[in-house]
């Protein structure tokens, strides 16, 4: 009904976000001012969080001031092997200047599918200069998206460089079942799922780096997360 005759327009667009994930937290986010322009800070190491797969491997490119995350880049592509995205990183490296801190992917990594000679893709990718940090499989996806839906409560997030990887968190969806008319408890496997499930790489295993005080000034200062001017 919603979508066929929207009392207003933003009724249609709406219903075409039912039994989507983080609905929630991008409507937020715009709300925010959250989504828009996001530059580069050059003073903050830029982290990767992967996903990969036969069909689609997914990247974004996340910056941190302890607290608060900005996704200033976003890269996917399909039928390409570890080689091809491990390029992609050093001519952002060029193009953009990024720093790179870590790199986290999935517990893909550990597989060795994308050659015959026993080499995992970890092992590729660190023959290449990226050293990928394994993040476990959750045995429960429901804890990967809320891990998710917690991290994109403090993302800032750039549309120039992002806009593919904005819609796949958008349309981001459980499975629809026919017969029933109601919405499944897992998540639909589609174009949309590979970008949303590398943000959850993301969300699951990074943590910001405590900031160290001297022994002299532990008993005076108690840690408190850096401050960057790149966030409001």
């Amino acid at each position: 009904m919603l979508r066929e005759y929207p009392s207003v327009p933003d009724e249609a667009f709406y219903a075409s976000l039912e039994g989507t994930y983080f609905k929630q937290q991008m409507s937020k986010a715009r709300l925010d001012g959250r989504i828009g322009i996001v530059p580069h800070d050059e003073n903050k190491k830029v982290n990767t969080f992967w996903d990969i797969g036969n069909d689609t491997t997914t990247i974004w490119f996340h910056q941190s001031d302890g607290v608060r995350h900005r996704l200033i880049d976003y890269y996917e592509n399909s039928g390409e092997q570890i080689a091809h995205f491990c390029n992609v990183l050093q001519e952002k490296q060029l193009k953009r200047g990024f720093a790179y801190g870590r790199h986290f992917g999935p517990h893909d990594f550990g597989v060795t599918d994308w050659g015959g000679d026993g080499k995992t893709r970890k092992d590729r990718a660190a023959a290449l200069g990226i050293e990928i940090d394994i993040v476990p499989r959750v045995e429960d996806k429901a804890d990967a998206i809320e891990e998710g839906r917690s991290f994109l409560n403090s993302c800032w997030i750039d549309t120039q460089h992002c806009a593919r990887g904005i819609q796949c968190l958008d349309n981001y969806r459980k499975e629809w079942d026919e017969v029933r008319a109601v919405w499944r408890s897992k998540p639909l496997h589609d174009w949309a799922s590979h970008g949303a499930d590398s943000l959850m790489t993301g969300a699951m295993g990074f943590s910001p780096e405590r900031e160290r005080w001297p022994e002299s000034d532990r008993h005076r200062r108690r840690w408190s997360p850096p401050r960057s001017a790149w966030a409001v």
